[in-house]
Formats: structure tokens, C-alpha cells, sequence
């Protein structure tokens, strides 16, 4: 059986990462901008500092599009595989040809046949093995649907936060105050840069937005600091992943189906 034809697959997928590259420069751009910042409140009765959205900016029309072109190279790289993995026969439509993924493993049963026919049968089998659809390998479900959903609108992004703390105190102070989600020996750290647990991503992005909440009065504590990150949007199947990690795993995982076929 002859080797298939991957070079527009492959090229796909590097203009894939290319847009993922420009992604993460425009992400940086924007969070650099101060598009957000907190303030934070403490409530004496709780005991509790809380951190409030104070600014937020729109988020930049070019990161919704720079995702959709990400997200329809990695597609349209899968169904380069799957059209040169049938010979060629002079004359005949070969239009129906994709890489077969769909919403279930029943639906996949039925309905890839017809998307991959004239395929030989054990590069088909091949392709099933990798179980492309909802409840077999949901990344590829995941960026099948993005693809979709491109077509119709800009997809969607949000806000999520990853907190640092600079402090030097007693650890044993740090313990009680995130109540287990960070656990240190006894004793005093100095000058430690120390990243906690993400809460959840905003829906909706909006101005006076609970972001973290703390124990204890930090209310002038510059120690505390909140960053920020994006993320797919609410309406998205990957809602609350970080844009640029998934869009990296996702380009990893086509680039290794296309590679197993070298």
C-alpha cells in the first residue's frame, strides 16, 4: 500500500500553530494592557478580604478570530488525511470525503462509512481506533464542533484568574488562611512566590464580579496579587480551558494522527 499524501495536512497544521503563536502574542498583549483589575474589600464581620472585577475591558475581536482559524486549519488538516487516504480513480467524486467525527459511537457506526468511502479497510479501521466522536476522544468531538460553530458566529471567550501571593510569614498563617488549599511545614518563608488554585472562570465578564476571597483583613496587602488569563467562552465545549493550552494540546493531537500514517 502506497504512502499517502501528507504534505497539505502537515501544512495545515503548521499554519495551525502559527495562528496559535499569534494568539498567544495578542493574549499577552492584551492582559499587559491592565484590560482587568481587582478591588479588594475586607468585611469585618466575615473576616474575609474579597476581590471585585473593578475594570474590564471588551475582549479584542482579532483573539475570536485568530481561535476560529486555529480551530478550522486543525479540522481541515484531518480531512487532508482522510482524501489522501483513498486512490484516486479517475472521474469519480471524491467531494463526500472527511474525516469522519460525529456525536456518538452509535452515529459513527452509521455514518462514517459514507464519509470515507473507497477508503481501504484497515486504514478505516485505523481511523476508528481512534474513537472520533462524543464518548470515544472528546478533543476531536471538541474541535469538531468549534470548527461548526465558527461558521455561524465568533467563538466565545472569558476570564479566568490565577492568583499569586508574595509573602513572608509564618506558614502555619498561610494554612488557615486557604483553608487546605495550600499545605506547608512549620516555619517561616521569606519572600516565596506561591500560585493558588484558579477559581472559576467568569460568566458573564462583568464589571463588579466576585473573583477570590480571602481570610483575614489584606484589604492594603500589595503581597496579594490577582493575574488573569482566557478562556473558551460559556457557550463554548471546552468552556473554562485555557485558549492557548487547548488550542496547543488540540494541534499535538491532529499532528500525531497525521504523523501515524507516515
Amino acid at each position: 500500500m502506497a504512502k499517502p499524501e501528507l504534505a497539505g495536512a502537515r501544512a495545515k497544521i503548521e499554519r495551525a500553530k502559527e495562528h496559535i503563536r499569534n494568539l498567544d502574542r495578542e493574549k499577552t498583549i492584551f492582559l499587559a494592557s491592565d484590560a482587568y483589575k481587582v478591588t479588594p474589600e475586607f468585611y469585618v464581620e466575615k473576616n474575609v478580604t474579597a476581590y471585585f472585577l473593578d475594570k474590564c475591558l471588551v475582549m479584542p475581536e482579532n483573539i475570536s478570530l485568530l481561535i476560529g482559524d486555529a480551530v478550522h486549519n486543525l479540522r481541515t488538516a484531518l480531512d487532508y488525511l482522510a482524501y489522501s487516504l483513498i486512490p484516486v480513480i479517475p472521474g469519480e467524486d471524491r467531494t463526500h470525503i472527511y474525516f469522519p467525527i460525529c456525536e456518538s459511537a452509535k452515529k459513527y457506526e452509521t455514518q462514517s462509512g459514507g464519509k470515507t468511502k473507497g477508503m481501504p479497510d484497515p486504514l478505516k479501521k485505523r481511523i476508528d481506533a481512534f474513537k472520533p466522536y462524543a464518548g470515544g476522544d472528546d478533543r476531536l468531538w471538541g474541535l469538531h464542533r468549534l470548527d461548526i460553530a465558527d461558521k455561524h458566529r465568533l467563538l466565545t471567550t472569558t476570564i479566568t484568574n490565577v492568583n499569586t501571593i508574595n509573602f513572608a510569614i509564618n506558614t502555619d498563617t498561610v494554612n488557615r488562611a486557604f483553608g487546605g488549599h495550600l499545605t506547608f511545614p512549620s516555619g517561616l518563608i521569606k519572600h516565596q512566590t506561591v500560585h493558588i488554585p484558579a477559581i472559576n472562570p467568569l460568566f458573564p465578564i462583568e464589571k463588579g464580579a466576585l473573583l477570590y476571597s480571602i481570610a483575614g483583613d489584606h484589604e492594603t496587602n500589595k503581597d496579594v496579587n490577582l493575574t488573569f488569563d482566557i478562556a473558551f467562552g460559556e457557550s463554548e465545549v471546552f468552556k473554562g480551558q485555557l485558549l492557548v493550552k487547548t488550542l496547543s494540546e488540540l494541534a499535538d493531537l491532529v499532528e500525531s494522527i497525521v504523523l501515524s500514517f507516515v
